[in-house]
C-alpha cells in the first residue's frame, strides 16, 4: 500500500478526537504525497518513510499538520531544478521535522495584525542548495521556531541567505548550524517608523531570540553581515559562534541599525565584530538600549580600517538618537571599540563602556568608563537584563 493510517485517539468513544499518522511509502510520487496531505486533518502527521522523493513543483499544506520524515539522513526530498518554494500563507501550527530538503525553501506569510501564520516550526531538518535567496522566510508571523537544523550552501551557484524575518514577532532560532557560501545568515527587518508606540511594536520584528547557533561563512562573491537587523525591538543574540565575514563595512558578524533593545551577549565572533549604525532613512532614527556584554571577538588580518574590527558605531546624520549603550566585559583580540557619536544627551545616556580588554578609540566625554571591581576568583558581575539561565536550557 502507498498510504497507511495509524490513529491515536483520546477518549473512550468512537466519536472521540483522533490524531492520525498517515504514512507515505518509500519513493512515492509528488501526487501521492499531496494526497496524503490533503487527507490530513489538524493534529495529524504525514510521515514519509526513509527514502528519496523528487519534486518538480511545490506541495501545498494545511494548518495544524506535521510533515515529518524518519530523520534528515534518511528521508530526502529534492527539487529536481533546485528551485521549489513551499508557500504557507496564513497557516497555523505546521511543523516540518526530520527531513532533508534539497533545492527547497519555505515561505510563511501571515497578516499585518499578526493574527495568522502562528506557531509554525522547523525542527531537525537539513536544507541544502536552494536557488532561492533564503531557505526560510517568516513574513508577518508570530511564534515561529527554527531549531536543531542544518543549512548549507555548497557552491557559488547557491550563494544567499539562510533565514529572513520581516515584521515577525516571538521567533526563536536556536541550536542550528549554518554554513557555506553565505551572504547573510539571518536577516531581520521591520517596517517604517510611526508616531504611535503600539504601531511601532507591530511594525517591528519584535521579541526575536537567536542563540546557540554555529554560523560559518566559507566564501562567496557577496557578503552582507552575519546577522543583519533593521528596525527591530527586543532582539537577543546569545552564545552563538559566527565566523567568516570580513572586518569591513560590508562584513561584520553582526550589524544592527535603526532599532531598540538589543542584547549581544556571550558570543564568540571570529574574523569580525559588531557594527552599530543609524541611517537617515524612513526607519526609526535611533539606536538605543544596546547591551554588548561578555563576548569574545578575534579579528582577522591587519587592515587598519576600524569598521567591524571590534565594536563600532556610526551615523550618517546629526539628528540620530544615541542612547543607553552598555559595552562591558568583552575581550577583543586584534581589535578595538570605536563609537563615533554625533550627538549625545549625556544625562540621558545612562550607559557605560568598561571592563573590556581592548583599546578604546574616540570615546566622547560623559560616558561612564569606571570599571566595576571583581573579586579574585569570581566571575565578573554581569548586568541582568533577562533570566540568562533560561537560555542555557532546552526550552521551547
Amino acid at each position: 500500500l502507498t498510504l497507511s493510517l495509524i490513529a491515536i485517539c483520546s477518549g473512550l468513544w468512537i466519536t472521540s478526537t483522533c490524531a492520525r499518522t498517515i504514512t507515505v511509502s518509500s519513493g512515492a510520487s509528488r501526487s501521492v504525497i499531496q494526497s496524503a496531505i490533503n487527507s490530513a486533518n489538524s493534529g495529524d502527521t504525514v510521515l514519509l518513510e526513509g527514502s528519496y522523493y523528487s519534486l518538480t513543483s511545490p506541495l501545498t499544506f494545511k494548518s495544524g499538520i506535521a510533515f515529518k520524515g524518519q530523520g534528515m539522513a534518511n528521508t530526502k526530498i529534492r527539487a529536481l531544478n533546485n528551485d521549489v518554494t513551499f508557500e504557507l500563507n496564513k497557516l497555523d501550527g505546521v511543523t516540518f521535522s526530520d527531513l532533508k530538503l534539497v533545492g527547497i525553501d519555505l515561505v510563511f506569510t501571515g497578516d499585518s495584525a499578526h493574527t495568522q501564520c502562528l506557531n509554525n516550526k522547523v525542527l531537525n531538518c537539513h536544507f541544502k542548495n536552494s536557488k532561492s535567496e533564503r531557505f526560510i522566510t517568516y513574513n508577518y508571523c508570530k511564534g515561529g521556531r527554527v531549531k536543531y537544523s542544518l543549512f548549507e550552501r555548497t557552491s557559488s551557484s547557491y550563494l544567499g541567505k539562510v533565514i529572513k524575518l520581516f515584521r515577525s514577532h516571538d521567533i526563536v532560532i536556536r541550536n542550528n548550524e549554518m554554513k557555506g557560501q553565505l551572504e547573510t545568515a539571518i536577516n531581520i527587518g521591520g517596517g517604517l517608523d510611526t508616531a504611535s508606540e503600539a504601531s511601532k511594536t507591530v511594525n517591528r520584528s519584535y521579541n526575536i531570540d537567536i542563540y546557540h547557533n554555529i554560523i560559518t561563512r566559507t566564501g562567496g562573491s557577496r557578503e552582507d553581515h552575519g546577522i543583519y537587523a533593521i528596525a527591530f525591538k527586543d532582539l537577543l543574540i546569545y552564545n552563538n559562534t559566527i565566523s567568516g565575514w570580513s572586518p569591513t563595512g560590508a562584513g561584520g558578524a553582526v550589524k544592527a541599525r535603526n532599532g531598540e533593545d538589543i542584547r549581544i551577549k556571550k558570543n564568540a565572533f571570529k574574523d569580525s565584530g559588531v557594527l552599530l549604525y543609524v541611517y537617515n532613512s524612513k526607519h526609526p532614527k535611533y539606536l538605543k538600549d544596546v547591551v554588548i556584554q561578555g563576548n569574545t571577538m578575534t579579528i582577522s588580518g591587519s587592515n587598519s580600517a576600524v569598521k567591524a574590527r571590534g565594536v563600532s558605531y556610526w551615523s550618517d546624520f546629526d539628528g540620530a538618537e544615541e542612547k543607553d549603550f552598555f559595552i562591558e566585559y568583552n575581550v577583543i583580540n586584534n581589535g578595538c571599540i570605536k563609537l563615533d557619536f554625533n550627538k549625545i544627551d549625556v544625562p540621558a545616556v545612562n550607559g557605560a563602556v568598561r571592563n573590556n580588554q581592548c583599546p578604546i578609540i574616540n570615546l566622547k566625554s560623559g560616558i561612564t568608563t569606571q570599571e566595576i571591581p571583581t573579586e579574585a576568583g569570581t566571575v565578573p558581575r554581569f548586568r541582568t537584563f533577562y533570566t540568562e539561565s533560561a537560555y542555557d536550557k532546552d526550552i521551547t
